[in-house]
C-alpha cells in the first residue's frame, strides 16, 4: 500500500520499494493520496511551503516536534498583503476613527512577522539526516520523494543507486539498525535544489515585518496631527 508524505495542502508522492526475486519492484504513486487521486500542491505562502518541509521532517523522525509557521493560509499572500496596505491607506486618509483599523492591521502583520522569524529559529534545520540532495535530473515533476527500503534486503535497484549512491544506503541502514531493534524498513527522501526554496530563512517575513512598522510609524504620525 502506498505511503505519503504529510499534508500541507498537499502530498508528496512515495515510491514503495519491496524486495521480489532479489530486485526491487517499484510502485511509483505520482501526487495520488488517495484511490481517486489528485495533483500534489503547496500553498504559495512561505509558512505554508516551511510547514510543508516541517512536516515532512517530522515524518522522518517520526515525531511531530516542529512548531508551525501561521499565516499560511490566506493572510500571506502577496494579493491579501496588498489588499491590507490599500486598506490601511484607506483608514488613515478618511478619518481619525478609521486609524484604530490601520493600527490592528500593521500589529497582526508585525505580529506574524516577528512569530514567524522566531519559530524559524526555534525549530532549527528541517533537513534531516535521511533526506538527501539528488541532481535536479532525477526529480522532474517534483522537488521531493520518499522510498521506503527494506534493511534487510539487497540493494539492487540501479536507478535509485544511481541517484544517491549504493554506498550512502548501506550506511543509513547501518545507523538505523544500531538506533533500534526489529526495524524491518527506513524511509527516505531525496530532493533537488529547487526544495530548499521551502527550507531556507523566509525572507518576506522581514520585509513585512518592515514594511508594517514604517506604516504604523506613519499612522502614528497621522493620528497625532489630526
Amino acid at each position: 500500500m502506498p505511503i505519503y508524505s504529510p499534508k500541507v495542502g498537499s502530498f508528496s508522492p512515495r515510491k514503495k520499494l519491496e524486495n521480489a526475486d532479489r530486485r526491487f519492484n517499484v510502485n511509483v504513486c505520482a501526487g495520488n493520496p488517495v484511490a481517486t487521486g489528485r495533483l500534489a500542491w503547496v500553498q504559495n505562502t512561505y509558512p505554508a511551503k516551511y510547514n510543508f518541509a516541517a512536516e515532512n521532517w517530522e515524518s522522518l523522525e517520526g515525531v511531530k516536534s516542529k512548531t508551525k509557521m501561521r499565516g499560511g493560509h490566506l493572510l500571506l499572500y502577496r494579493f491579501v498583503i496588498v489588499v491590507a496596505l490599500v486598506g490601511v491607506g484607506i483608514c488613515n486618509i478618511v478619518s481619525t476613527g478609521s486609524i484604530a483599523g490601520s493600527v490592528l492591521i500593521c500589529l497582526l502583520y508585525t505580529a506574524l512577522s516577528g512569530y514567524n522569524t522566531f519559530v524559524y529559529y526555534r525549530n532549527g534545520t528541517v533537513i534531516h539526516d535521511r533526506m538527501i540532495k539528488v541532481k535536479d535530473r532525477y526529480l522532474t515533476s517534483y522537488r521531493n520523494e520518499f522510498f521506503t527500503i527494506p534493511i534487510h534486503a539487497n540493494i539492487q535497484d540501479q536507478q535509485l543507486s544511481g541517484m544517491i549512491g549504493k554506498d550512502s544506503l548501506v550506511a543509513m541502514i547501518g545507523q538505523q539498525e544500531q538506533r533500534r531493534e526489529n526495524i524491518d524498513s527506513i524511509d527516505i527522501m531525496i530532493y533537488k535544489k529547487a526544495y530548499l526554496e521551502y527550507t531556507n530563512f523566509p525572507g518576506e517575513a522581514i520585509v513585512h515585518l518592515l514594511v508594517f512598522w514604517v506604516i504604523f510609524g506613519i499612522t502614528i504620525g497621522v493620528a497625532k496631527s489630526r
